[in-house]
């Protein structure tokens, strides 16, 4: 193999030199920019990956290969230096390019085929390319790929010292001359969602049960638990009626953060605390928990914080004693019930409203007595026959289709059960759903993708939703937007304690809630919510409803997600709207504050603070093209019924008369033939 080198031994001095200065920047990190990685190879041995293209700008080198005896030419380019951060590999390749190319004497320019590997810690990805022929050097196109989807047999997360690799091998079977062209034609570009430098972070260490960090138990303490570490400070406690502390963990992605178990503290002679109350504030992914222990004994005491192996979070703590938080740390600081807050996404309030009060009912069963009467009368043997044919006959058909029939059939298919969902219906979905992803276990990738997703429904999920509505208000622009019935008195701690009650969970010893528990209601609470929200706003159709009977019709697409990267929301949208109608949405619909706090105390209580947007107007609601309005009794329906029992009534009155008359003569007839019998007689 023959390299084409210029100025070779300035060159590789150079090369190093720079390799020297931008190495810090190498690692896969959000701070590089666009993550582009360019493909370097600085002597025969060495290639790399570089932030910066250095070193030659072409290699190239001889075959004598045949199709009966082929070759191969392999580089290995490592990430230089190798990894220092923590970082969350992203789910697709934004790009990948890679010149090289064969001059061949009969053919003429030639891509081989090849086989590229990308190694990322424990992870391979491997895409293979055919080879093809060009008859002119300008139809060449390097390997290329873009926006292709990655795969992990792990974990998506690398570490410190592990590689980052890009293997390139060419099959060559005809004889010529290869090139690899680097200098900026040869590239990577990595999309790195999060990362952070863990040696940075823990700067607690050293800290262990054995040597516990000396500090002040009301101050401000910073750390990082790093995979299975223990982070332990040693403090004392003086007089003290209650005594609080505090952890703040980091935002960190799900695949990645700690378990937050309760930290172990214990005293001088190695006796630990009793477990405490404990309150969990969830807002935007950042994770506050408050443990509070009543007249905690003077002495010295050691509090320890315990990871797991190949996770990652930092966090800062500190404690107080007798101090109050800016949200509830006790069970008293708590509402005793916690309400969705309707209306936050309603826009006409002040329009014009429409009551859609459920109707027929009575219309049918009135008609229908109506018609029974009516038939009771009409089926007399001394009815009269012109009357019975000519206005009974058509009238009673009138009355049969438009006041019973056809009202009948139109209620039937207001209530029918086809596959649709009620409210309550969705609901039950969404909780289980949550309850199943949010159990120990389960990949965080999974609980990531499942709590961000409207309704739970991922990219493909559909379903149908049927929903009772009672008014509809009038926008500023003239569509007509629905208030759905259930939210206005919905309990989200009611829905959310039903679901861990309906599934026979268990207590602990000491009666308080597991871990699964804990971040089932707080994860739940803040998905609820935030879905909820979102049904009440996009609830806004073009025409007047008819009916209070509306049924939602979903197929989801993905979305980019509103919120942070740890705690994302809405990250699916209905087919019918437009991305970028959807984003626009998003961001003036996403609440200004959204703390969710459960108080694992004597009494199990959620307490949900929320702070709406003040940015959302009509003009940010798209039409819910996916909503239909389920027809109700027209009105001309119920004209005919009317004039059908109009005429019933017309025809009854005539009749009644007539046998009214009818009686009267044969009562006067009979009372003439009892005189005519008595002077017979005589």
């Amino acid at each position: 193999m023959r390299h084409k080198r210029r100025s070779a031994t300035l060159l590789v001095l150079m090369t190093f030199f720079v390799c020297l200065l931008q190495g810090a920047q190498a690692n896969l990190t959000q701070e590089i920019g666009e993550g582009r990685l360019y493909f370097s190879c600085v002597d025969d041995q060495t290639c790399q990956l570089t932030p910066t293209p250095i070193g030659e700008e072409i290699v190239t080198g001889q075959s004598t290969a045949t199709m009966f005896q082929t070759e191969t030419v392999s580089f290995e380019f490592d990430m230089s230096p190798t990894q220092q951060h923590i970082a969350l590999l992203p789910y697709v390749l934004d790009e990948l390019q890679l010149e090289f190319v064969q001059q061949t004497e009969t053919v003429g320019f030639f891509r081989p085929e090849a086989e590229i590997r990308l190694i990322t810690g424990t992870n391979i990805n491997i895409w293979n390319f055919e080879s093809s022929t060009l008859s002119t050097p300008s139809q060449y196109e390097p390997y290329r790929l873009e926006n292709e989807e990655l795969t992990y047999q792990q974990q998506r997360t690398i570490w410190p010292d592990q590689p980052v690799r890009v293997m390139f091998t060419a099959i060559l079977d005809q004889p010529g001359t290869w090139e690899l062209r680097l200098r900026g034609s040869s590239y990577v570009v990595f999309d790195i969602e999060w990362s952070i430098d863990p040696i940075a972070a823990d700067v607690d260490e050293p800290s262990s049960q054995l040597e516990p960090v000396q500090t002040e138990f009301e101050m401000n303490h910073y750390g990082a638990l790093v995979g299975a570490d223990e982070d332990c400070w040693q403090f004392a406690v003086e007089t003290n009626e209650i005594m609080r502390l505090y952890i703040d963990w980091s935002p960190t992605p799900l695949e990645i953060e700690q378990p937050h178990s309760v930290p172990l503290v214990y005293d001088s002679i190695g006796k630990e605390l009793p477990y405490p109350e404990i309150v969990s504030e969830y807002e935007e992914g950042n994770l506050r928990i408050i443990y509070r222990w009543r007249a905690v004994p003077v002495d010295t005491y050691t509090v320890c914080f315990s990871g797991l192996q190949e996770k990652f979070q930092a966090y800062t703590w500190g404690g107080s004693f007798g101090f109050e938080s800016l949200g509830p740390v006790n069970p008293d600081g708590f509402q005793p019930f916690s309400y969705f807050p309707a209306g936050s996404g309603f826009i006409a309030e002040n329009g014009e409203r429409i009551s859609l009060d459920e109707q027929g009912y009575f219309g049918v069963f009135f008609f229908g007595f109506f018609f029974l009467c009516t038939c009771l009368l009409f089926t007399q043997p001394t009815t009269n026959r012109s009357l019975r044919y000519t206005l009974f006959t058509p009238a009673v058909i009138i009355l049969l289709g438009a006041g019973i029939i056809l009202p009948t059939t139109t209620i039937i298919a207001q209530q029918s059960d086809d596959g649709t969902l009620s409210f309550d219906e969705l609901i039950d979905m969404r909780l289980n759903q949550l309850w199943d992803v949010s159990a120990p276990g389960i990949p965080d990738q999974n609980l990531y993708r499942h709590s961000g997703a409207t309704f739970g429904l991922l990219e493909g999920d559909s379903f149908r939703l049927k929903l009772d509505i009672q008014s509809a208000y009038q926008t500023d622009d003239g569509r007509w937007q629905l208030q759905v019935e259930q939210l206005q008195s919905f309990r989200i701690d009611e829905a959310i304690f039903g679901q861990i009650s309906g599934n026979d969970v268990q207590s602990s010893d000491d009666g308080m809630l597991k871990d699964h528990i804990v971040r089932f209601v707080l994860l739940s609470g803040r998905s609820l919510l935030l879905d909820l929200l979102m049904l009440e706003t996009m609830l806004v159709v073009d025409e007047e409803p008819s009916s209070s009977v509306f049924e939602l019709d979903l197929t989801m697409e993905k979305a980019e997600p509103a919120g942070s990267m740890n705690a994302p929301a809405w990250a699916t949208r209905p087919k019918s709207i437009q991305e970028s109608d959807w984003i626009s949405l998003q961001s003036s619909l996403f609440p200004n504050r959204l703390t969710i706090s459960l108080c694992d105390c004597e009494l199990d209580l959620i307490d949900v603070r929320f702070e709406p947007s003040e940015r959302l107007d009509s003009g940010d609601i798209p039409s819910a093209e996916f909503t239909t309005n389920i027809e109700s009794v027209s009105g001309g329906m119920w004209l005919f019924a009317t004039l059908g029992c109009t005429v019933c009534l017309l025809v009854g009155a005539i009749e009644i008369r007539r046998m009214y008359r009818a009686r009267q003569l044969a009562l006067t007839g009979l009372a003439h033939s009892s005189i005519w019998d008595e002077n017979e007689f005589d």
